[in-house]
């Protein structure tokens, strides 16, 4: 008789692992079709609502060098979310760095910021358009556009009002470098802009900052550190 129950249990259990395993399966597939492509991603974020949306922790600091800040915003698309992360220089180059990820459920959306290993907290639509709308401006004041990869649609439409938001107001530029930029190229346009005296630099040798893997497609790696701002 127990043999006869565990065999009962054994097989209700393997009926469960199977319909988990085709969900699972169909889930994966579902998301792989929605891979949007090209002026399709624009397209998809233009036209959905805004789902959740996050910010780097610490971005609300005004002691000290201004630091970049990670922004994640979402739209529904399709009954999943299509979520943009960008890499926000709010004194200096705008939208430094961007990517758009897989699309993904409301549950597979916490695993998968998780596994970019960032510390975000949550916060309003607005929050994140006002950062980014307004390091927009000033980057473009001076000259710079966002990254190549960044998808405005994914922040639009511009609100009609934007929150005043930490350094949004820049007394003079601050130039944070990174290792993948061309700081050379980024120093010149500067000087020629607001002259050699007229904006700061962030050096990366006297600073430590937020490291960006330009190079790897499924984010960057932050480590927290002071930084010192150099005339």
């Amino acid at each position: 008789m127990t043999g006869s129950k565990e065999r009962k249990r054994q097989k209700k259990l393997e009926r469960s692992r199977k319909k988990r395993q085709v969900a699972q399966e169909r889930a994966r597939s579902r998301s792989a079709s929605l891979v949007p492509r090209g002026a399709e991603i624009a397209g998809l974020a233009r036209s959905g609502s805004f789902g959740p949306a996050w910010i780097g922790e610490g971005y609300d600091e005004i002691e000290g060098p201004p630091s970049l800040v990670t922004i994640v915003i979402t739209r529904r698309a399709r009954g999943l979310l299509l979520a943009e992360v960008a890499l926000v220089d709010r004194t200096c180059l705008g939208v430094k760095n961007a990517h758009v990820l897989p699309p993904m459920s409301d549950v597979e959306i916490d695993d998968g910021l998780h596994s970019l290993g960032l510390d975000l907290v949550p916060c309003e639509p607005l929050l994140a358009q006002s950062v980014v709308f307004r390091a927009l401006d000033y980057a473009r004041s001076l000259g710079f556009e966002p990254h190549a990869d960044f998808v405005g649609a994914f922040f639009e439409p511009r609100p009609e009002q934007l929150l005043d938001t930490p350094w949004a107001r820049p007394d003079r530029p601050v130039y944070i470098s990174g290792p993948s930029d061309d700081a050379p190229r980024i120093i010149a346009k500067l000087s020629a802009k607001v002259g050699p005296d007229g904006f700061e630099f962030v050096s990366p040798l006297d600073a430590e900052l937020d490291d960006w893997d330009e190079e790897d497609d499924d984010g960057w790696d932050e480590d927290e550190g002071e930084s010192s701002v150099v005339p």
